[in-house]
């Protein structure tokens, strides 16, 4: 049971790749 955090969390790869997204905008428009 390790990685009990991350068990079928769709909202948290949404979060994750929204703020990746952001990061590499922000880094492009700099």
């Amino acid at each position: 049971t390790k990685n009990q955090w991350a068990r079928d969390d769709p909202a948290f790869v949404v979060i994750c790749s929204l703020l990746l997204a952001v990061a590499t905008i922000a880094y492009c428009a700099a």
